[in-house]
C-alpha cells in the first residue's frame, strides 16, 4: 500500500498522497485499473480543517447516472484495504464513479490522528463530500449512493437520519449500530467516563483485543499490510473518541425507527468487533420500506476483503444492489 507517513499523534495534511488502489488491495479479481483524483475540502466544523478526499474514474468503461461515497471505519482511512477493495471493485469492475475521504482526525485529514472530537463532526466531513458530489452530479442525473464500514456504518445511518433524502441509498459493512454489551461500560461509569473524556480527550489509555487487527481480518496477508500501514491508528482507543462513539451509537440505537432511507446491511457471523444482532435489530426496527439484510458464515468483521471468495460475493450483493435501484432516467 502507498502511503505517506503520518505521526501517530497529528493526521498529516494532504500533499500528493500517490495513492495507488491497485495496490491498496489485491484480494478483489477482475477489477479494471482506474484513475484517482486527489483533492482536498474545507471541514465545514473547524477553521482550518481540510478533508483529504479522492475520486476513482474508470475512463474505459464508465457506468453514467450513478455515483458512490465511502466512509471508512475507526481506525482505517480511505486507502485501508476495505475502502480500497470496495472501490477497485465499484470502479474498476462495474465502472461506477466512487468518491471517498478521510473523516477528521484519521488518514491524511485534519486533526489528531485517532481522536472524534465529536461525532457529529464526522457526519459533517460526509456531508461536506456529499454536497460537493451533488454539485457535480445533480439528482436529476445521477443516483447517490453511501457506503460505511463499522464506525462508518454508524456515521452513515446518523446522517441518513439527519437528511432522508440526499441518498438513494445506503450501504452497511457490519456497522456500529451500538456498541457490544461486553465492550459497554456499565451505566454508573458513563459519567465518570465523560468527565475524563473532557479533562483528557487524547489519553489513549482504554483496553482492546490483544491483536484487533486480526479480529477485523481473516487473511493473514491482509493483516500484516495494516500493521505495516503508517495510517492506520493502531494506538488503544482515545477517551474522547470512545466516549464520542459509545453516545452516538446509543443515541442511534434509540433512533431506528426514524430511519427510513433504502438500505442493506451486511454482515459476517463470525464478527468479533460489532454485533450481528444489532444490524438484526437495525433491519428489524428501521422504517425504511426498502431494506435488506446478508450475512455470510464464518465472515470477519472486514467483509471486502474475507479470504475464500466471500469479499468478491459481498461486492457482487452490493453492486446488484446499488445498480437494481438506480432510477432508469438516471441511467440512461
Amino acid at each position: 500500500m502507498a502511503a505517506t507517513t503520518a505521526s501517530m499523534d497529528t493526521a498529516a495534511e494532504a500533499t500528493t498522497p500517490g495513492v495507488d488502489v491497485e495496490a491498496g488491495n489485491p484480494k478483489v479479481d477482475d477489477a479494471a485499473p482506474v484513475t484517482a483524483s486527489f483533492f482536498t475540502l474545507p471541514a465545514t466544523h473547524t477553521d482550518g480543517y481540510t478533508l483529504q478526499c479522492v475520486e476513482y474514474n474508470n475512463e474505459a468503461s464508465p457506468r453514467e447516472g450513478v455515483v458512490l461515497i465511502l466512509c471508512h471505519g475507526y481506525c482505517d482511512h480511505f486507502n485501508g484495504p476495505s475502502m480500497a477493495a470496495m472501490a477497485k471493485a465499484a470502479c474498476g469492475k462495474y465502472g461506477v464513479r466512487t468518491f471517498a475521504l478521510d473523516l477528521t482526525g484519521f488518514g491524511r485529514s485534519s486533526g489528531v490522528l485517532g481522536l472524534v472530537s465529536s461525532f457529529q463532526h464526522l457526519i459533517d466531513d460526509v456531508l461536506c463530500l456529499a454536497h460537493h458530489v451533488r454539485e457535480r452530479f445533480p439528482a436529476e442525473s445521477h443516483a447517490m449512493f453511501l457506503a460505511g464500514e463499522s464506525m462508518g456504518g454508524c456515521v452513515v445511518l446518523r446522517l441518513v437520519r439527519q437528511v432522508p433524502d440526499l441518498f438513494n441509498g445506503a450501504i452497511l459493512f457490519a456497522p456500529m449500530v451500538r456498541i457490544a454489551d461486553k465492550q459497554r461500560p456499565p451505566a454508573w461509569q458513563v459519567p465518570l467516563f465523560k468527565g475524563l473524556s473532557f479533562i483528557a480527550p487524547k489519553w489513549a489509555v482504554l483496553p482492546q483485543p490483544d491483536d484487533p487487527i486480526a479480529d477485523c481480518f481473516r487473511d493473514p496477508e491482509v493483516c500484516e499490510l495494516v500493521r505495516n500501514d503508517p495510517l492506520h491508528y493502531n494506538g488503544k482507543p482515545r477517551l474522547k473518541t470512545a466516549y464520542e462513539m459509545l453516545t452516538a451509537s446509543e443515541d442511534l440505537v434509540a433512533h431506528l425507527e426514524e430511519i427510513t432511507t433504502p438500505f442493506l446491511v451486511l454482515h459476517g457471523e463470525a464478527d468479533a468487533m460489532t454485533d450481528i444482532e444489532y444490524s438484526r435489530l437495525l433491519h428489524e426496527r428501521a422504517s425504511s420500506t426498502d431494506k435488506t439484510i446478508l450475512t455470510y458464515p464464518g465472515a470477519y468483521h472486514c467483509l471486502i476483503v474475507e479470504p475464500d471468495g466471500i469479499g468478491e460475493q459481498v461486492a457482487t450483493n452490493v453492486m446488484e444492489w446499488i445498480l437494481a435501484r438506480v432510477p432508469q432516467t438516471s441511467a440512461e
